[in-house]
């Protein structure tokens, strides 16, 4: 379903994807898409698959749909490393950095979430909500970083977008 509602939006846009109601599902009812969705995940998917076509890279919405749970599996290991080395002592930092990517790299329960063409809400929520969590801490640094704290609220919108 998850990229058929992808393959819907990049094809009716937005304002047709949020108003569609899809027969083919939870017969013989139907259900009605645009409230019962969360949509960070095909938005997600659209845009990559549009900026990539703008910048000349000819791909389809298929092969976006199976690398984002690879590639955001990544970022989410990259942003937990951030919160790491943001909460390790000073002489620390650098290993802290370095053993929670490789804990994080080989987590069973991230590894489930992050195989290439496992395109679930989870793909990128995992990150999205690793995301916020780092940018809170780094919020919360000096009195000077409080702008960063709109960050951390635009990764919770995004997170909440994704996962509910």
């Amino acid at each position: 379903f998850n990229f058929r509602a992808t393959q819907y939006l990049v094809d009716n846009g937005w304002h047709k994807f949020f108003t569609w109601y899809d027969h083919s599902v939870w017969y013989p009812l139907g259900r009605p898409v645009g409230s019962t969705i969360y949509p960070g995940m095909q938005v997600t998917a659209a845009a990559i698959h549009r900026a990539l076509n703008l910048l000349g890279c000819e791909i389809s919405i298929n092969d976006v749909c199976v690398f984002i749970p690879a590639g955001f599996s990544c970022l989410a290991c990259l942003f937990t490393a951030g919160l790491a080395h943001e909460a390790a002592t000073k002489g620390h930092k650098a290993s802290a950095f370095a053993a929670t990517v490789c804990v994080m790299a080989i987590l069973p329960a991230h590894l489930m979430r992050s195989v290439a063409g496992g395109y679930d809400n989870e793909s990128i929520a995992v990150t999205a909500i690793t995301s916020t969590f780092y940018f809170w801490v780094r919020a919360l640094r000096t009195d000077g970083s409080w702008p960063v704290a709109f960050v951390a609220a635009l990764s919770y919108f995004y997170m909440v977008a994704a996962w509910g």
